[in-house]
């Protein structure tokens, strides 16, 4: 594909930040053996829902041969916002995409995980949660391109978009990343997450990752 010929370059190492409420497949696996590309996706978690495609997503899904470690999945809870969101990538994300070091970061902009979207996700993060994904990419990397992606209440839409606008148009200034309170319950996902991620014992080879089906019970 284009998109993998751009990526082809040597000197090139790009970073995907997907915010779209849906797991970002087909761009995972499309990246999933290259160690050029590091690919985040930060979704609802849809891996036991009995519904074609039977969508993965699971955080032990962490690429594979020399792309081992450069996928990223942060599967969240249904009903889940902006604090919860936010811990995930303040844990588990950020960090990553810092030590990889891109010259690049592509940033998928989905809005339909904002409270209400008819997509159903039932998610509740808001415009100012996705505007400030970007103004963080800004700080580490002189370059990032926003696409838009899911989304379908013009109101959020709008919003999230004049806010990204915004903090692409103006100077880039430095960010503070705060631990944020969270409850026990929340805490204790993050952490999970992070182990998952973490634990190379537990990671999927490809073969798992792609004849992957939930379970029935």
């Amino acid at each position: 594909s284009k998109e993998s010929r751009v990526v082809s370059n040597d000197a090139l190492r790009v970073a995907i930040l997907d915010l779209d409420v849906h797991f970002g497949d087909g761009t995972a696996w499309q990246f999933y053996d290259d160690p050029k590309v590091l690919a985040v996706s930060l979704h609802l978690d849809q891996t036991e829902d009995r519904a074609f495609p039977f969508l993965k997503g699971k955080a032990v899904e962490r690429g594979t041969g020399k792309g081992v470690s450069t996928t990223v999945n942060l599967p969240m809870r249904e009903g889940m916002g902006d604090l919860e969101a936010w811990a995930l990538l303040r844990r588990c994300a950020f960090p990553r995409i810092q030590r990889f070091k891109p010259s690049l970061i592509y940033i998928a902009y989905g809005t339909d995980g904002t409270t209400g979207d008819p997509s159903e996700a039932n998610m509740n993060l808001t415009p100012e949660f996705l505007a400030r994904c970007v103004q963080w990419c800004r700080t580490i990397c002189p370059k990032v391109v926003c696409t838009l992606q899911g989304g379908y209440q013009a109101a959020p839409l709008c919003k999230a978009v004049k806010l990204a606008l915004s903090g692409l148009a103006s100077p880039v200034s430095s960010m503070e990343l705060v631990d944020e309170s969270l409850d026990i319950d929340t805490k204790t996902y993050v952490e999970l997450i992070e182990y998952q991620l973490g634990d190379e014992g537990r990671w999927w080879s490809w073969k798992k990752s792609f004849n992957y089906e939930p379970c029935t019970t």
